[in-house]
């Protein structure tokens, strides 16, 4: 592997490793907050559902508890009551007109009765109401509590569900003796009206926001698991839809409440918060909801957004590894190519690299200046072997000429020596033996000096 490969090796792994580890950990965290805080956005909203709801009840309680109060009311109550109202006619329209007065100004009110302590109605503001008798059904034992109660009922004659608010009426001469109860029916759409905005908007307000993004909804959920309020999916839901999820579950028979994720009314998972709701008789559960998908689709942006961006650094990480390694890598080639052209003998090469002004330059120099210092000693090398071929060629040439001189004048001698003088013959012999054996390795060293100087001619002999 070269060294440019293996420097975008180490690069791209160095450059690319740990943000995506750090990314990674990074969305894990976010998504888990994001997670968190949307929980807890939405149990928030469900808490301030709840009050919006509890402080209604109580101004119902308040509103009925003040119409059962007043001393016109209780007097009156008391004659028609103890039936010494019968004279009275003006006194009874009087009575009437005070109970259709209050009436008038909550259009939420449908009618105003007053019940005796049997259980008839011995007044009303609506004619068809006149002479109910309420003694066989659930409600009349909640008027021997003796205390303000609201209950969810069906008034006669009538199918529609609708909220029943009673007081009792004291005695104007005796304060703890009851004479009657006071019952307001109110038109269950006022709960609506005040989970939906409209109740406010009726009050002045410029916008209301019904529940979190396309999918929030707040609805309200009675102990037989009926939807009494409208579903923002369902036409038709009020006192209709059958609501049996988990909060539901859970708040009816345990009386827990809840903030997490759930499969809604109609099956789809959603996240959401609950409530529950016990006020003077009345059991609801208060849902706040919101599709999953939506309410965790910044999760999901945020998800793509870290994948585009780290799509896009990796990218720009591997051009910049590329580039990187080009301006890393050209540098070392330069170098590359510059002792393999000293390498074949040319030494007056000029080195680019040795004006960079980083780490590459500094070895480039050096290396430069190594290159030149062993250029002059080679120099001075050939200098010197060209000294000792000069030398020893002169030598042998010298030699040569007296070594032939002796080499005749020992031929003379032998020519004209008395062959009978054995010892003069031999140590002639060896002498000449010498002298030849000399001239040889002067011829040799003239060869020597000549293939240094390259100047030796090479023959082709067969």
């Amino acid at each position: 592997m070269s060294l440019k490969s293996k420097l975008v090796l180490l690069i791209f792994f160095i450059s690319i490793i740990p943000p995506l580890l750090a990314t990674g950990i990074g969305y894990h965290f976010s998504k888990k907050a994001l997670k968190e805080s949307t929980l807890t956005n939405l149990h928030a909203i469900s808490e301030f559902r709840e009050g919006q709801v509890f402080l209604f009840l109580d101004k119902l309680k308040s509103k009925t508890e003040l119409f059962a109060s007043d001393f016109f009311i209780k007097t009156i109550t008391k004659k028609i009551v103890n039936n010494k109202n019968k004279g009275a006619s003006k006194e009874t329209k009087d009575y009437k007109d005070e109970l259709l007065e209050k009436k008038k100004y909550d259009k939420y009110i449908n009618s105003i009765n007053i019940f005796n302590l049997d259980g008839k109605i011995v007044f009303s503001t609506e004619t068809h109401e006149a002479e109910t008798d309420i003694s066989n059904q659930s409600i009349f034992s909640k008027m021997h509590e003796k205390k303000f109660f609201i209950i969810e009922g069906k008034p006669s004659q009538k199918n529609e569900i609708v909220l029943i608010a009673a007081a009792p009426i004291f005695d104007p001469d005796k304060s703890s003796s009851i004479t009657a109860f006071l019952m307001i029916h109110y038109n269950s759409s006022i709960i609506q009206d005040l989970l939906s905005g409209k109740h406010v908007l009726n009050l002045g307000a410029k916008t209301q926001i019904r529940g979190i993004g396309k999918t929030g909804e707040t609805y309200l959920v009675n102990y037989n698991k009926l939807m009494i309020t409208d579903s923002l999916f369902i036409k038709k839901s009020r006192y209709e839809l059958t609501v049996n999820t988990k909060p539901v579950k859970q708040c009816i028979e345990r009386h827990k409440e809840n903030t997490g994720l759930w499969l809604d009314y109609r099956g789809v998972p959603v996240v959401g918060a609950s409530m529950c709701i016990n006020y003077s008789g009345l059991n609801w559960i208060i849902l706040v909801e919101q599709d999953e998908k939506e309410a965790f689709l910044p999760i999901q942006k945020l998800r793509n957004y870290l994948l585009s961006l780290g799509f896009f650094i990796q990218l720009f990480i591997v051009a910049l590894t590329l580039l990187l390694s080009k301006k890393l890598i050209q540098p070392l080639k330069k170098l590359e190519l510059y002792f393999r052209r000293v390498d074949e003998g040319h030494y007056n090469e000029d080195l680019e690299t040795v004006n960079r002004g980083d780490e590459i330059g500094d070895m480039s120099r050096t290396l430069y200046n190594t290159t030149e210092h062993l250029v002059q000693a080679l120099e001075k090398i050939k200098k010197q072997d060209q000294r000792k071929s000069d030398f020893v060629g002169n030598v042998s040439h010298e030699f040569k000429s007296p070594l032939a001189t002796i080499t005749m004048s020992l031929d003379n001698l032998k020519s004209s020596l008395d062959p009978n003088n054995a010892m003069s013959f031999k140590m002639l012999e060896i002498s000449q033996r010498n002298t030849r054996r000399l001239i040889r390795l002067v011829t040799d060293l003239l060869d020597v000096s000549k293939i240094e100087a390259g100047n030796l001619e090479l023959k082709k002999q067969k």
